[in-house]
């Protein structure tokens, strides 16, 4: 998803790029200046007074002339650099967070709950700073003052737990029996952690959502085509690096006060001061240009009216039931390894396999989604090899087995969430888009991971990891033969119903893959 404009044929222009910049200036010859003062925008991005130059760097819209194939994109740089330290600040933590919470004297049950519990905060920051930086425009504010906070707040973590918790228990986990009943413990360490992490995931978990919208208008306001799945290909590796250092820095992080596990909070810093740099330059030169007569637009009013049709109803329920699959992976993969004496190496190469498994789907995602003629043949597929991995899943003893299983990743979440994205894309006016890219993302990797944590937590607690695999893979199955008898019925009884869009429809073109169109639903 990251990579450079490049079309698919070797000629310097063709047809889309040329019906993009004629779009382009037609659409700016009713959009006044940034400043007052200043002369209209022509369609090659410059003031039509070329006396005039803005004051403001922050102001200044980058422009780009043709390049080598051999050269790196530089518009795109900070595109992908943005991807790479969102994705690694997330991954530095994630699969570990709930073994930190053991760590500290949590039960498994518990920081189950705390690691689900704690993406309500996620779920409301996403609609509340999406709908505040699209109604006053100022993302590049939004997503520093997101950075910022989250990263002191995530930090205090361990400290937390030292002030707290029981410092007897605050040692790296151990294997250890998960099966039992006991309550929730109200003790002080539980709910301060709990209101912790609530706080934290308001800021900290909403910056996704940011650079997938600055991605997709910096794509917009260019003067040639991008490759949006070959850009967004750096978070995968960002995934995977985070990953992978953090079982490193676990396994050789001093004891003390602490337990091994403190380390992934200083890399969380590390990462966090990466995505404030880079995301500055992602919205520099990327301000959405939209008229002043639209800037008033209702924002609750607009996105109701997008999910008040049954194709899009259907399409979140379905990153729902996706999201909940993603999040028994992340929360439950290292808890049941470590019940199989997994060593620590055997955590971070499955976590990164995992990872890095995404790559070929997002780099090369419309060749493969034409495999599967649209995306929606891509969602079932995809669902339905979250039952064969989860099913898999519930039979392995040797630990090591994993690393194979979690190849499936490639279909459940690389090509999804490409697909994913390109479908908000086309169903979104720009004033809305950081709004509804913060929906897909709190339905998906919020409110599917709540559900994942509290019910799955529950079942592995009571039955135990196996029964608990056995379930969610059963989960998976059932929703894939919905999503097909769905399609049959969409496809067939009602294939053109008023106010719907069409399953097959083609995408918006300005939003190109290698210089190919996408199809969704």
């Amino acid at each position: 998803m990251m990579y450079g404009a490049v079309s698919s044929t070797d000629e310097p222009a063709n047809t889309g790029e040329n019906l993009m910049a004629d779009e382009q200036q037609k659409e700016n010859e009713d959009v006044p200046s940034m400043e007052e003062d200043k002369e209209p925008i022509d369609s090659n991005g410059k003031a039509a007074n070329e006396s005039e130059t803005p004051t403001d760097p922050d102001e200044v819209e980058i422009t780009e002339s043709p390049r080598p194939r051999c050269f790196p994109d530089k518009y795109m740089l900070p595109a992908k650099f943005s991807y790479f330290f969102v994705m690694a600040k997330d991954s530095c933590y994630q699969p570990y967070f709930i073994l930190f919470l053991i760590g500290v004297g949590m039960s498994p049950r518990e920081a189950a709950f705390i690691n689900g519990i704690r993406l309500i905060g996620m779920m409301s920051g996403v609609i509340f700073w999406g709908h505040m930086s699209d109604k006053k425009q100022n993302h590049k504010h939004v997503i520093l003052i997101l950075t910022v906070v989250g990263m002191i707040l995530m930090v205090l973590n361990p400290l937390m737990a030292i002030a707290v918790g029981d410092k007897k228990r605050n040692i790296c986990p151990y294997p250890m029996d998960t099966v039992g009943n006991e309550a929730l413990k109200i003790e002080a360490s539980f709910w301060v952690l709990l209101f912790l992490n609530i706080v934290a995931s308001f800021f900290d978990g909403c910056t996704v959502s940011f650079v997938d919208a600055g991605v997709i208008q910096r794509i917009n306001v260019s003067n040639q085509p991008k490759d949006f799945g070959f850009n967004r290909l750096f978070g995968v590796f960002g995934f995977s690096i985070g990953s992978l250092v953090s079982s490193l820095v676990i396994k050789n992080f001093p004891t003390g006060d602490t337990n091994c596990y403190t380390g992934i909070f200083i890399l969380h810093v590390v990462f966090s001061l990466g995505l404030i740099v880079s995301s500055y330059f992602l919205f520099r030169g990327a301000d959405m240009k939209i008229p002043h007569k639209e800037r008033n637009l209702n924002v609750r009013n607009q996105v109701w009216k997008t999910f008040s049709q049954i194709d899009n109803l259907m399409f979140l329920v379905t990153l729902l039931v996706m999201g909940t699959m993603q999040g028994v992976f992340i929360s439950f993969t290292s808890l049941q390894l470590k019940n199989l004496n997994a060593p620590t190496e055997a955590l971070g190469l499955t976590t990164m396999i995992a990872a890095m498994s995404t790559g070929p789907a997002t780099a090369r995602s419309t060749k493969l989604i034409g495999l599967f003629k649209n995306t929606w043949n891509v969602t079932i597929f995809g669902c339905f090899t979250y039952f064969v991995r989860y099913i898999a899943f519930a039979y392995i003893t040797d630990p090591w087995i994993a690393l194979p299983i979690s190849i499936f990743q490639f279909f459940g979440l690389g090509l999804f969430i490409i697909a994913t994205i390109h479908h908000v894309k086309s169903i979104s006016i720009p004033q809305i888009y950081t709004t509804m890219y913060g929906i897909a993302n709190a339905t998906h990797f919020g409110f599917g991971f709540i559900l994942a944590n509290v019910i799955y937590g529950q079942i592995y607690k009571f039955y135990g990891g196996k029964t608990m695999f056995i379930v969610a893979g059963s989960t998976a199955g059932v929703w894939t033969a919905v999503l097909v008898i769905y399609k049959a019925f969409r496809k067939v009884v009602a294939p053109d119903v008023d106010g719907n869009q069409e399953l097959e429809s083609e995408p918006d073109e300005k939003l190109r893959i290698r210089g190919e169109s996408m199809r969704f639903m």
